[in-house]
């Protein structure tokens, strides 16, 4: 890691960078290198504007507010959601769900034995992610989807397996009985 750390930090060296783009745990890391290497976190180098991150579930509550201390806290932190096949959704400004990118491809989603279009999902429904591509027609990723708000919000919180379903469950349970505090 330290020579392709070392190697972005020569590319950049004289230019203010404003964007920060990786996976969660790269950025993390990449952050933690240069603190060890130059004695600074990214935020006393550069004015970071926007942190685009990807490649990982749970980015906001596991990634966002340690890299808000590491890149600094006015850097606007944007969730990537995709695969190799594309970049499928992110999220908008504050708002902490993923906005899938309707224009671009066409998703179901496989709600028990039922496929369905995504935007028809319900608030709470959780579905096995199916997408068209160009290249790949109907390709199911095998990634849990969760419905926020019908047809409009999600979150992808990992593969679909039944222990990511039940996290995902009792998530939703603990959401529901906080709300009633």
């Amino acid at each position: 890691m330290g020579k392709r750390f070392q190697a972005a930090l020569r590319a950049v060296e004289g230019r203010d960078v404003k964007v920060a783009v990786g996976a969660g745990p790269a950025l993390w890391m990449f952050a933690r290198w240069l603190r060890r290497v130059e004695g600074a976190w990214p935020r006393e180098l550069w004015g970071m504007e926007l942190l685009l991150i990807a490649g990982v579930p749970h980015i906001r509550e596991a990634y966002v507010p340690e890299l808000a201390k590491y890149y600094g806290k006015t850097a606007l932190p944007v969730e990537l959601y995709g695969a190799t096949e594309g970049l499928f959704a992110a999220t908008l400004a504050e708002e902490p769900y993923l906005v899938p990118f309707y224009h671009a491809y066409l998703f179901e989603v496989r709600v028990g034995r039922r496929v369905k279009a995504l935007h028809e999902m319900k608030a709470g429904e959780l579905g096995s992610l199916i997408v068209s591509t160009p290249v790949l027609p109907r390709y199911e990723i095998d990634d849990l989807v969760v419905c926020h708000a019908n047809g409009l919000y999600f979150s992808v919180p990992g593969r679909d397996k039944l222990a990511v379903r039940l996290s995902a469950r009792l998530a939703a349970l603990v959401s529901a009985l906080a709300s009633f505090l």
